[in-house]
């Protein structure tokens, strides 16, 4: 990423955890404030030697003390927080890391600007749980929305949900029957593209476990920067 960039998205960071100059330098537990508001639940993310946690406004005040004497290394470990949620009966989601872009990287002729009815269609072509992993479960204004059709049908799909109050927070899906073609890295270009042309930058965020996620954000350029995952009851995105 450009510096420009990079100071950009560190802003937003510092914004979601109330941090300043200790952001991606040292150990932060604080409870909710800036952007996570009353989130109910645990929020972490980590890079390099910081550690940023989100507590919930009814967390046991030892839990919060406890978190704050620990090292980077531990807190910054997926196991440690799988330990920390069985023993208080609450769930992880994640760990997903964030990747940024900032170059534009082109579009594709093959890919068009999606209907609604277009998107339903490739709705109805995934698993619910597909669905919402790849980003997908929002509902992007138009023209934030790009597909490859295909005999009528909708096969893959790329959105631009809502991040930093611009549509440029990637969602990606292709129908089951028609993946092994290198769709996920066509309509990701154009999306990706589209995004950075209009807003500056473009953000992908993936299960860390996502493989095939994983690997078509880094063929597109997307460069990972930083760890996420969250703590609460009951199956939520985090």
């Amino acid at each position: 990423m450009r510096d420009r960039t990079r100071l950009d998205v560190d802003e937003w960071w510092r914004g979601v955890f109330g941090v300043g100059s200790e952001l991606w330098s040292a150990v932060t537990v604080l409870h909710p404030q800036g952007q996570l508001g009353d989130y109910e639940g645990w929020y972490v993310a980590w890079r390099d030697d910081g550690v940023h946690v989100s507590a919930p406004s009814n967390a046991d005040g030892d839990d919060v003390g406890s978190l704050r004497t620990r090292p980077a290394t531990a807190m910054g470990d997926p196991d440690f927080w799988r330990t920390f949620a069985d023993d208080r009966g609450l769930q992880v989601i994640g760990p997903s890391t964030h990747s940024y872009l900032d170059v534009d990287i082109g579009t594709s002729v093959d890919v068009v600007a999606l209907s609604t009815g277009q998107l339903a269609d490739l709705e109805t072509r995934v698993r619910p749980e597909e669905w919402s992993e790849g980003g997908m479960a929002d509902d992007p204004p138009a023209p934030a929305a790009f597909g490859v059709v295909a005999d009528g049908r909708t096969v893959a799909g790329a959105v631009l949900n809502d991040w930093r109050g611009v549509p440029s927070d990637l969602g990606v899906v292709v129908a089951s029957s028609n993946r092994g073609r290198g769709l996920a890295t066509t309509v990701g270009r154009h999306a990706a593209s589209y995004a950075v042309r209009q807003h500056g930058v473009a953000r992908w965020r993936a299960a860390s476990s996502n493989v095939a996620s994983m690997r078509v954000a880094r063929r597109l350029g997307f460069e990972p920067y930083a760890t996420q995952l969250a703590v609460r009851r009951g199956s939520f995105g985090a």
